[in-house]
């Protein structure tokens, strides 16, 4: 996806570019001040938001005029724009696209911790039988936490008791 940045528009173009509107439609000076949405995939009229003020910036943004719409705006990385783009060209909707990564990641997150536990029982199952062969302990590892555990216990202590 080529980017092409047009030219920062100053306060002054702005109202240049309001004078000329007002020029040439005076009863278009009524119409609501908004900020228009990249919405890729929109049928009908541009999404916008409404403005809610226009502000002279002050300190670290001393130069700048500031339009504040009613609902904050996020910026995109590129990444992201290209990957709406082509999950709407395949008819999917970037909120699906980002629920499907977030839930790919917990997926990774939990078959991690899966991993984890299951080489820590590994370690621990293999130092018990260590233990229990460095003790002379009969086990029978088919019965370990089944409901026979009591008859594997009784059979170990008639073996012993022999």
């Amino acid at each position: 996806m080529a980017n092409h940045t047009p030219e920062a528009m100053t306060a002054a173009q702005a109202l240049d570019h309001l004078e000329r509107i007002k020029a040439v439609n005076p009863r278009k000076m009524d119409a609501v001040l908004s900020v228009e949405v990249y919405a890729p995939g929109t049928v009908g009229g541009s999404p916008t938001v409404p403005v809610i003020s226009v502000d002279l910036g002050f300190d670290w943004s001393d130069g700048k005029l500031i339009i504040r719409p009613e609902k904050q705006l996020t910026q995109l990385s590129p990444e992201q724009v290209d990957a709406i783009l082509e999950s709407v060209r395949k008819g999917n909707s970037w909120h699906a696209y980002e629920r499907h990564k977030q839930h790919k990641a917990r997926e990774k997150e939990l078959s991690d911790q899966l991993a984890a536990v299951t080489a820590q029982r590994d370690e621990l199952l293999a130092a018990l039988k260590q233990y229990a062969d460095d003790e002379n302990w009969c086990y029978d590892t088919c019965n370990i936490g089944s409901g026979e555990a009591k008859k594997a216990i009784a059979k170990c202590e008639g073996q012993n008791d022999g």
